[in-house]
């Protein structure tokens, strides 16, 4: 998608001369960045950009919109608002999730075909209908798509032989499913890919790479089953490109530390997109609180540049709980910590903020004051010092010594 003048002034990385113009079109045009279709503002994601913040949220009935667009409402109030919104809904209502968030939040949105393709348990997924659903999500505004391109009955196969949960992919499972039933030599996705891509290339709509082979635990996580999907990824990352639609990827969401050095390399040889970490949790061991151990994962990624958008989990991702308001919101503000952690990291400019707060403290003498990106303190109506150290508090201490040592 090219930049334009009027798309370069309303990217936020722009405004705050974070890249200039040139650079914005060198790194669109190598891949390394792509430009998404929100519902009112374009939006930057890659290696220069701002870190941003993506969650899923899905329905089963129409009521349940009205809920999501409430805890949505609340998550903006408290600057915590995902940048992007991906519609996990797996039936089909009147009312779609991501179009009415499209009507009432600025944000991009995102959709997984496979899980409106509706299958039939026996004659598996229908093409045209397939490619009618792409098409009006595409239509409908959406920033892109995400598809699951690498299932094949070879690989499927070898992950039965080689782990005791051959694919953890939900979407995946969906069109190994239909491989079958179809007795497809690939999958439907892979099949017609041409046609998808003519579609998003018409609406200017990015294609998410969806991770089908992810390992469902920490242990095997670059098993020779991964290692030979992301081969598949980096072939059709390139197709794709040539066809002039953006790409971005998906990664992993389990994986031990130790091994995040040696799959960021890895993957900077397959190819250079905006990635997508759907975590990675790097314990299995901490069921309840995988937002935390998310975001842990998520900087890691980042620091070894193999970061750009953090996915929100919350502490009910294994809990076999659906997750709550508290929760998501909970969710919420674990990524954007570490978002905002490394964008100061990636962007050494933006440490002027943390300058004004260290300026509010001298000032105010406490640690609480004006400047938190989640939530408002009010400094100037209190006095000196807090609860907490009260007359021991160290920022007073110019104060009790009664001397200027400027």
């Amino acid at each position: 998608m090219s930049a334009n003048t009027k798309k370069d002034l309303s990217i936020e990385e722009i405004k705050l001369g974070l890249i200039n113009n040139a650079g914005l079109k060198k790194s669109l045009r190598n891949g390394k960045n792509i430009i998404l279709r929100g519902s009112k503002s374009p939006l930057l994601v890659g290696k220069k950009a701002l870190i941003k913040v993506a969650a899923g949220y899905g329905i089963s009935n129409e009521k349940e919109i009205s809920d999501y667009l409430n805890l949505l409402k609340k998550a903006e109030k408290e600057n915590v608002l995902p940048h992007i919104i991906m519609d996990l809904s797996n039936r089909q209502c009147k009312k779609r999730l991501f179009t009415e968030v499209r009507k009432n939040l600025d944000v991009v949105t995102a959709t997984v075909p496979a899980y409106y393709s509706l299958i039939d348990n026996k004659k598996g997924i229908d093409v045209n209908e397939m490619l009618e659903e792409i098409e009006f999500e595409a239509e409908s505004g959406v920033g892109y798509i995400n598809l699951h391109l690498t299932p094949n009955k070879k690989l499927f196969e070898k992950a039965c032989q080689a782990r005791k949960i051959p694919c953890t992919s939900k979407g995946g499972s969906i069109i190994i499913r239909d491989l079958y039933l179809k007795k497809r030599d690939f999958n439907i996705f892979a099949d017609n890919l041409d046609k998808i891509c003519s579609i998003c290339k018409k609406h200017q709509v990015a294609i998410s790479l969806a991770i089908s082979f992810r390992s469902a635990s920490v242990i095997g996580a670059l098993d020779e089953v991964y290692l030979e999907e992301i081969k598949y990824l980096g072939q059709f990352v390139t197709k794709i490109r040539n066809f002039g639609v953006p790409v971005i990827s998906e990664c992993f969401g389990h994986m031990y530390l130790k091994d995040i050095k040696k799959y960021a390399k890895l993957l900077k040889k397959l190819y250079s997109v905006p990635i997508q970490p759907l975590g990675p949790v790097l314990t299995d061991t901490c069921m309840g609180e995988e937002h935390i151990a998310a975001a842990i994962g998520a900087c890691f990624m980042s620091y070894y540049d193999c970061g750009d958008v953090f996915f929100a989990l919350t502490r009910d991702e294994h809990t076999n709980n659906l997750p709550s308001e508290n929760t998501n919101l909970e969710g919420l503000r674990a990524a954007y910590v570490a978002a905002q952690s490394m964008n100061v990291y990636r962007f050494p400019k933006l440490s002027v903020f943390d300058e004004k707060i260290l300026e509010e403290r001298y000032r105010h003498l406490k640690c609480g004051v004006k400047g938190s990106k989640f939530r408002d303190l009010d400094s100037e109506e209190s006095s000196p010092g807090c609860d907490f150290c009260e007359e021991s508090c160290p920022l007073m201490l110019r104060k009790y010594l009664n001397k200027n040592f400027e």
